[in-house]
């Protein structure tokens, strides 16, 4: 009885284990394709892999209190124990003190949108500003030094000008006053609240760890506390059919318009919140609209035609309609 006891654990591991091959893999697959693009061979993700397991190990032992031990490493993670000893030390020589450069800019238009410095009174619209300004008033500058300082205002100034998120124009005054064209003063206009760097620049690189992190963890965590009150929202809505060029275009500006809504009165709620070290943790919501390729559907089945009393699965609640 035991024995046979044993052998349905063991077997039910191993179906474990095959699930989150596959599931690793369906991952891996589009994360390699964007690596591939930039020249990111398997051998060095292997190096990032590796730093990663040895990561995650040492964090398991400190929850659970075990001591960190090369060895113990090695027999948890599959490496050797130099591998491992090499990740310490390359982790332990490693030094990033410069917060998160998205973070920087994304919090600079959130508080170029939201604070009542910024905000023009009544219209609740962000104020142009001038690049530089005595130290009293507020500028681009000072709103650089005050939300990413560590960032070359200059250089923030040019990448979001390429990014078409501001523009700069000459500050309105009667002919009137004598001033010369080239002696008005050159304002800062921010058109979007939403920070989307280039492809493949360092930020927008820095962003895709943070997303895949963040969905990780998201879902890591709800496999730990399946049912509990301490479970992440993470709902997802899709076609259970594949819809025509037309659709899936509205569909996406659709996705666009709404995704922006809840996401721009999430930033505000938390933008009226106090910062708090005590808790060191930080929350946040990701949206993002997703397309699955290679969909058979019915043959008998048009778009004019229902199906026949279907068990619907709602996928906001997981729950079964009547």
């Amino acid at each position: 009885m035991n024995h046979n006891h044993k052998n349905a654990r063991a077997g039910s591991a191993t179906g474990r284990s095959a699930d989150l091959g596959r599931a690793l893999q369906t991952l891996f697959v589009p994360l390699a394709r964007l690596l591939v693009r930039t020249g990111f061979n398997a051998s060095g993700a292997m190096e990032s892999i590796h730093r990663a397991y040895v990561e995650a190990a040492t964090e398991y032992f400190a929850e659970r209190k075990w001591p960190v031990t090369s060895a113990r490493l090695a027999v948890f993670t599959g490496l050797t124990r130099h591998q491992v000893e090499q990740v310490q030390a390359d982790l332990s020589d490693s030094t990033d003190i410069e917060p998160s450069k998205f973070n920087q800019i994304t919090r600079l238009l959130t508080t170029w949108h939201l604070d009542s410095r910024y905000v023009m009174p009544m219209l609740g619209e962000p104020r142009d500003l001038p690049f530089s300004a005595g130290p009293k008033e507020l500028s681009f500058r000072s709103l650089v030094r005050e939300c990413a300082p560590y960032l070359d205002a200059q250089e923030l100034l040019d990448e979001l000008l390429r990014l078409g998120a501001i523009t700069i124009h000459s500050e309105s005054r009667d002919e009137e006053d004598g001033v010369s064209e080239s002696e008005r003063r050159m304002l800062v206009r921010v058109h979007h609240r939403a920070f989307v760097p280039e492809p493949y620049d360092s930020t927008a690189i820095e962003r895709l760890g943070r997303v895949f992190a963040a969905l990780a963890e998201t879902l890591d965590a709800n496999f730990s506390k399946k049912g509990t009150s301490a479970e992440r929202f993470e709902r997802n809505v899709n076609a259970d059919f594949a819809i025509s060029a037309a659709d899936e275009e509205a569909f996406s500006a659709l996705a666009r318009q709404l995704g922006q809504k809840v996401l721009e009165e999430l930033d505000a709620w938390l933008a009226a919140r106090r910062r708090s070290a005590e808790n060191g943790r930080r929350v946040g919501v990701e949206i993002f609209h997703f397309v699955e390729t290679d969909v058979s559907d019915s043959p008998e089945r048009t778009s004019e035609e229902a199906p026949a009393e279907p068990s619907v699965i709602d996928t906001l609640s997981f729950l079964k309609k009547d």
